[in-house]
Formats: C-alpha cells, sequence, structure tokens
C-alpha cells in the first residue's frame, strides 16, 4: 500500500486542496491525517459566510459571564463543558467548516483514515471517504490501521494507560497506528509553538506520551504516525511525525518497499 500522510492542518483549506489534489492524481491507495484538523476558534474571516450560511450571530461567540456564584475555576470547567455540546457556537461553526473540508477530502476518490486530536471539536464520523480510527481496528488490503485520539492534555494518565492495553490487543506486525500524541522520546521535544524556537533543543524535553511509548515497544506496530508537536516533523526508525506546519510537506509512505518520501507542497 502507499499511503499520503499528514497532521495538524489546522482548518487551512489551502492545506486540505493541496492533499485532496496530490492524492487524487497520484498513485496513493489512501491517505491518513493525525489529528488536529480543525482549530478551536473561528477565524474573523469565515464568519461571515458561517452567519450566512447558519443561525448564529456574532452575539453568540461573546464569552459568557461568570456567575456572581462561582469561582474562577469553576468558571472555567463551565466554559470547557460547553465545548463538548454540539449546540455551543464554536462547535456548530467548526462542524460547518468540517462539512466543507470533508467535501474537499472525498473529491481525491480515495479512502482518508484520520484521529482527531486535542484541538478537533467535531466528531469526523465515518462516512464517504472518511473512517475514523479512533480504538478502533481496520482491515485496509493486508494491513490494518488502528488509531488514538487523547493526549496527556484531556485525558489522565490512569485513563491513557488503560486504553493503550486495549489499544495493544489491536495491533500486530502489519498495522499502522495513527495517533495524534508522540510516543515519548520520540520526536517530541516540546517548545511554546512558535518557529523561532527551532530547532530545539533539550532543555524543553520530551512531551509525549509514555503509556503510546511502551505500547509500541511492546506490540511494535509496522509504521507509527503522530503530530502534535509541530516543530519535530521527521522520521525516525519507523515512526513518523506528519505534522503539517512549519514544514509545508506530506509524507508519502510505501509499505512495501519501506520507503518514505518528504513531499514538498509550496
Amino acid at each position: 500500500m502507499k499511503y499520503l500522510v499528514t497532521s495538524d492542518l489546522h482548518g487551512k483549506y489551502e492545506a486540505y486542496e493541496r492533499f485532496s489534489s496530490m492524492l487524487e492524481r497520484d498513485d496513493y491507495d489512501a491517505g491518513i491525517i493525525a489529528g488536529d484538523l480543525l482549530d478551536d476558534g473561528v477565524p474573523d474571516e469565515e464568519l461571515p459566510e458561517i452567519f450566512a450560511n447558519t443561525d448564529l450571530s456574532p452575539d453568540d461567540f461573546l464569552p459568557e459571564l461568570a456567575l456572581e456564584t462561582e469561582s474562577r475555576d469553576e468558571y472555567m470547567q463551565r466554559q470547557i463543558a460547553r465545548l463538548h455540546s454540539p449546540y455551543d457556537p464554536f462547535v456548530r461553526a467548526n462542524q460547518y467548516k468540517e462539512d466543507k473540508l470533508r467535501r474537499i477530502l472525498c473529491r481525491s476518490g480515495k479512502p482518508i483514515f484520520l484521529v482527531l486530536g486535542n484541538h478537533d471539536l467535531t466528531p469526523w464520523a465515518d462516512g464517504a471517504c472518511i473512517v475514523n480510527l479512533h480504538m478502533k481496528r481496520h482491515k485496509h488490503g493486508a494491513l490494518n490501521l488502528v488509531g488514538y485520539r487523547w493526549t496527556a492534555m484531556e485525558r489522565s494518565p490512569e485513563d491513557r494507560a488503560g486504553d493503550a492495553t486495549e489499544l495493544a490487543r489491536l495491533i500486530d506486525a502489519k498495522t499502522i497506528l495513527v495517533t495524534h500524541d508522540p510516543p515519548h522520546g520520540i520526536l517530541d521535544l516540546g517548545s511554546y509553538g512558535f518557529k523561532e524556537h527551532t530547532p530545539l533543543s533539550n532543555e524543553y524535553g520530551p512531551i509525549g506520551s509514555p503509556e503510546l511509548r511502551a505500547m509500541i515497544d511492546a506490540s511494535r506496530p509496522m509504521f507509527h504516525i503522530f503530530g502534535h508537536v509541530h516543530s519535530q516533523f521527521g522520521v525516525e526508525g519507523n515512526c513518523i511525525n506528519a505534522s503539517y506546519p512549519y514544514q509545508r510537506k506530506f509524507v508519502s509512505l510505501d509499505t512495501d518497499s519501506g520507503k518514505i518520501e518528504f513531499i514538498e507542497t509550496v
């Protein structure tokens, strides 16, 4: 199989157009996207279109005021909880954008395997060309694809350890594992997310998942694809950090030959 791989597109239409076009015209069997398909907020330039096509208005996006009876922590937790509701205006606006991006991806005529990331508020449910791999094993030709979305920002170490135990049962030597988080110590040197901080020094330290690292060391998938740490785009062994934002490159993965190439997009 030959896959076109990316991660952390953060809702950039131009990147989606390039990914879909390349997937359609070249000899790829499928695409893989390792999370952060959208972004939490809604760019100002997109709001007029959203307002024209939904019943949302600018006032819907104003922050809620704190209640007189709640503490700062209670207020923050209430705001976070809103983002788990399909009725929240940010979620609804992002759903509108997801629908547009799904149409762009499906123009490729190829299946797209994906997981969500910490910036994704909408479900990206299975349908049309989309297969959401989270906590599932999907057979594709002679290979299996398995996925996991959560990062340390969203789920406790205990919960992630339990998830890793379940995932390990789905993985074998013919598995491509797709997660948003890197495994601890592999292409995961953290930063504050700014380009001027790269190349990174060890002062930032690894921020990847110890639970994922232990799992891949034990289960040994054929390849592990992830993103999340934008500045660590690259390959280490059979691990691929496919983060798009800094390098503006996609990854070509040929599982028959094991060949991995970086594809210029600009």
